[in-house]
């Protein structure tokens, strides 16, 4: 028992860059009892020689090559036909199984064999094996998740969709003769899938190591088209909503009860048809933050109200007419990836615009705080130059000049004169003093200006000459 044989299975589909790693990774666990079952689907490169050249090395290694490429799902449930173990691994091309990953997966299987399935936590590698957590953060988060009661398994993945990395998984084989194999019809999503059927009969565990490196190579993102972005999410939507109306579908009455009769409308809902209601009700709510799954709800209230008795049934013990059901009809129920990335892009732009506004608006609500203090300042000086200007005109100097700015503004073509008693014919100091600074002052401003000095005892003589000149010439 305490050495039992394990079934690794790797689905490769043109993985030659990588695989040789990958199967060294699982050849070299200290867990040495494996079988590595290498499902080439349909290759064109050269994995099919990598394979082979392995096989010679390790005889483990068990090759399965397929005529053409079917996709993952065919490939896995080949290598669960072909397994002899009686637990499976799983890993894919291009990831690394840290050396006792698988040993100490099987410590715990082999001491708790309740358990359905055991995962590990991961690091996220590059495609030069470089460890790339850090960069990833979003996506490295997203797989370091506790350990959760199957209750807890099962609300999380209806509500928020998977978060265990499949190349981490061991889990015993008989778990698959309980809730069968990957289903086919998925391309993408098929471990979610399998993992909430697993939820459904058995307890699902982590082990909280990281165990696996993980590639996460996304290459060049600016090569990625816009539809294939689309595309992509499109289907993980859509395979999102597939498994788990799948799950409802298959589930029993006693398990419905056991999982989720916390959140049932009517607590003590029992018979067949109560439950159907009940599923329509966990349904209209299981995807959080994305309104648009409700046909899933409507989609089975639907059916209720079309079997006898059924609207009675939902009125009387669940508070909900068929004015409800009719008014969710008019609520988006379907999902368009297209349409919600539009969305999401117009709404960034949107947030680009007003916050380019606010931008604006602060700055022009700085401009204007500053042309207001430029205003005050202004205002300021001019108030100062006008108390400077009345200074002046107030000043005795501004009196005395006030003849030789009337003949300069009325006869612009004549040389101006003015005809000055000269200092030394003042009879007193201070009156010395004011001639010399009424000299100088009009020397120094007006120098277009004649000054002609003239003797106090002429003085009256020549002002009313001068008088008489003006009146002939001027006036």
């Amino acid at each position: 028992m305490a050495n039992e044989l394990i079934s690794v299975l790797l689905p490769n589909y043109n993985g030659s860059a990588h695989l040789k790693e990958t199967i060294e990774s699982v050849l070299c666990q200290t867990y040495e009892n494996l079988e590595f079952i290498v499902i080439d689907d349909g290759s064109t490169d050269n994995s099919p020689q990598i394979i082979r050249s392995m096989r010679e090395k390790d005889g483990r290694v068990r090759p399965v090559f397929l005529d053409k490429n079917r996709h993952i799902c065919y490939a896995l449930n080949r290598g669960l036909k072909e397994a002899k173990g009686r637990f499976i691994a799983r890993i894919d091309c291009g990831d690394q199984f840290y050396p006792d990953k698988l040993a100490l997966q099987m410590e715990y299987l082999l001491q708790h064999p309740e358990c359905g399935a055991c995962f590990t936590l991961v690091d996220l590698i590059d495609g030069k094996g470089t460890v790339i957590n850090e960069k990833e953060k979003i996506v490295y988060q997203r797989y370091q998740q506790p350990n959760r009661t199957q209750t807890q398994w099962l609300y999380y993945f209806i509500h928020r969709s998977n978060c265990l990395a499949h190349p981490s998984v061991v889990f015993p084989k008989s778990i698959i003769d309980r809730v069968g194999p990957y289903d086919m019809a998925m391309m993408q999503g098929e471990d979610f899938d399998l993992w909430m059927r697993i939820a459904l009969e058995a307890p699902l565990h982590i082990i909280e190591k990281p165990l696996l490196a993980c590639l996460w190579d996304t290459g060049n993102p600016d090569k990625i088209t816009d539809e294939a972005k689309n595309s992509n999410i499109t289907r993980f939507f859509n395979i999102w909503v597939q498994a788990v109306d799948k799950l409802f579908d298959h589930i029993t009455d006693q398990q419905l009860i056991r999982f989720f009769q916390q959140e049932f409308r009517n607590s003590g809902s029992s018979s067949p048809l109560e439950l159907e209601c009940e599923k329509g009700f966990l349904l209209l709510n299981c995807f959080q933050d994305y309104p648009y799954f409700h046909y899933l709800g409507f989609k089975r209230l639907a059916r209720v109200v079309n079997q006898p008795g059924g609207v009675e049934l939902l009125e009387d013990k669940f508070g909900f007419s068929l004015h409800d059901l009719y008014a969710l009809n008019m609520e988006h129920m379907y999902f368009d990836s297209v349409a919600f990335n539009d969305q999401a892009q117009k709404n960034q732009e949107l947030a680009s615009l007003k916050r380019q506004l606010e931008d604006q608006a602060r700055q022009h609500q700085h401009e204007a705080a500053l042309r207001r203090n430029e205003n005050a300042l202004l205002q300021n000086t001019i108030i100062a130059k006008n108390h400077e200007l009345a200074a002046i005109r107030e000043s005795t100097s501004w009196r005395v000049t006030a003849p030789i700015r009337k003949l300069r503004f009325r006869s612009p073509e004549r040389r101006p004169v003015i005809y000055f008693v000269p200092s030394s014919d003042y009879g007193n100091l201070g009156d010395h003093k004011i001639a010399l600074e009424i000299h100088h002052f009009l020397q120094q401003y007006f120098p277009g200006l004649e000054i002609r000095e003239i003797s106090c005892r002429h003085y009256e003589e020549k002002r009313q000459e001068l008088l008489c000149r003006c009146r002939t010439a001027i006036f």
